[in-house]
């Protein structure tokens, strides 16, 4: 750690919130501009942001054990915006036999051009790729067990998900544009 670091968390653990106002205002901005560019929604950029400083205030007597605190922050930066999106993508993918909770006229035809869009988006996906995003998703196996089943390595597996969900997240995006410019 370094000796900032090690003043940083030790003013913090100290339940100094001036120190942790000085820590908000020298890592807030870079971490929402960095946040905003993996979700590209400043909104949500700046819940993820502010709920990781509202958890670092709660977890501030275990900042001594951190080594960097730059690393940590924008790795929890990171872990929780992935995470977001994650749940983003997960709530914008209805199950094979799911139908929209409302029943009305327009539900059934925005959830029939967005089921229609993530088809053709899995379709047009190598073969391998979209094989490993429907055991992730559909079949919910760890990424570990599809490595194994698949003979590929487990980082492999981590790569077409990812790919994978780009794909989708660019999909649901030109999917989100045509529907606002047709109604």
């Amino acid at each position: 750690m370094a000796i900032s670091d090690e003043l940083l968390a030790s003013a913090l653990s100290g339940n100094s919130e001036k120190a942790f106002k000085g820590f908000f205002n020298s890592y807030y901005v870079k971490m929402k501009y960095f946040v905003n560019g993996l979700c590209r929604d400043e909104t949500m950029a700046e819940d993820i942001v502010q709920d990781i400083f509202l958890d670092i205030w709660i977890r501030r007597d275990r900042l001594h054990e951190i080594h960097s605190i730059d690393a940590y922050l924008f790795t929890c930066a990171r872990n929780a915006a992935m995470k977001a999106i994650r749940s983003q993508l997960r709530d914008a993918l209805p199950l094979q036999s799911e139908s929209p909770a409302a029943n009305t006229t327009e539900d059934e035809l925005y959830y029939q051009e967005l089921k229609t869009a993530i088809d053709r988006s899995l379709d047009s996906m190598p073969p391998q790729q979209r094989k490993v995003f429907m055991m992730s998703r559909f079949e919910g196996k760890t990424n570990p067990e599809i490595a194994d089943e698949l003979s590929i390595s487990k980082r492999t597996v981590e790569t077409y998900i990812s790919s994978a969900l780009a794909t989708l997240r660019k999909t649901r995006l030109l999917l989100l544009l045509y529907i606002i410019n047709t109604y």
